[in-house]
């Protein structure tokens, strides 16, 4: 396993503090969710600072966007996206969100879209990475079930990795150890957090309070998770997805002290060496700005 993180748990950082503390942390990779402006700005930027900061991209989220928006520039950010990831060659997963409803119009025309992502990646190391969804509400046995087949059988029957969201899992009503025990072969990226607390209508309020918690903080078992993860032969990634509202977001070396617990918790659970990894960041000249 390789333990990573996702750049969307700090926003509020600019992109080479974030580098920075992941190296400082020591994760072993970055994922980076991309932004309108990430993805205006190219690939030369994200490859001059993993090369600098010794810390490989090894996957990428497609834009992330929080206003709403037309349906197809969901899908051109999709294609964008792969284009950006076609040039980094450390990357392995670009992750895309499945839509609540593959039977639809729109499914379709994501699904065709995906298929043309994968197309623009045939020729590089990464592969489409399909990501369970986030419920919109409760779900019935019945659609949980349904939705857990629809991600199942994307993976297996069009050839494209899969990304396991413990929080959307959990939402779901997904039975996380029994998955644990027996992940399809595709899946190549777990999207790691807790779940803990009062839960809220609003999804965006729910994402930040309710959801995406550093792992051993809520609910949900992590630790057996990742304890019965690590007994298969998964190799891919685990990725800290974690709320911005749950990582110091105004001082850096706190910042870098909390991802760094949070990857020894990870690599505790799963019997990995390195699981006390410490780091002074004086000594190592770790600076607190914020943005830099």
């Amino acid at each position: 396993m390789r333990f990573s993180f996702s750049s969307g748990s700090l926003p509020t950082y600019s992109l080479p503090a974030i580098f920075e503390i992941g190296s400082f942390a020591g994760a072993d990779a970055i994922e980076v969710m991309l932004t309108p402006r990430l993805l205006k700005q190219g690939s030369t930027r994200l490859r001059f600072l993993e090369e600098g900061f010794k810390l490989p991209i090894a996957s990428v989220h497609t834009v992330m966007r929080l206003r709403d928006v037309h349906p197809s520039q969901l899908l051109d950010d999709i294609l964008d996206s792969a284009r950006l990831v076609r040039k980094l060659e450390n990357c392995r997963s670009l992750v895309v969100h499945l839509p609540e409803d593959t039977t639809s119009a729109y499914g379709s025309r994501w699904l065709e879209t995906v298929q043309e992502a994968a197309e623009i990646l045939s020729k590089s190391r990464a592969q489409i990475s399909i990501e369970n969804p986030d419920p919109p509400g409760e779900l019935s046995s019945r659609e949980e079930w349904l939705t857990m087949m629809r991600w199942r059988v994307l993976s297996q029957e069009f050839g494209f990795g899969a990304t396991f969201d413990t929080s959307h899992a959990a939402a779901s009503g997904w039975d996380l150890l029994g998955y644990a025990e027996n992940p399809h072969s595709s899946l190549d990226n777990v999207h790691l957090s807790d779940v803990g607390g009062k839960a809220y209508s609003n999804g965006l309020l729910n994402t930040l309070l309710h959801a995406h918690r550093p792992p051993g903080t809520g609910d949900l078992q992590i630790e057996r998770f990742l304890a019965r993860l690590s007994q298969t032969e998964y190799n891919g990634l685990i990725t800290l997805e974690i709320s911005p509202l749950r990582i110091p977001w105004y001082w850096l070396p706190s910042a870098q002290r909390a991802l760094r617990d949070m990857l020894g918790y990870c690599r505790s659970a799963t019997g990995d060496a390195r699981s006390q990894f410490t780091t002074n960041p004086r000594k190592r000249g770790l600076r607190s700005r914020i943005d830099r």
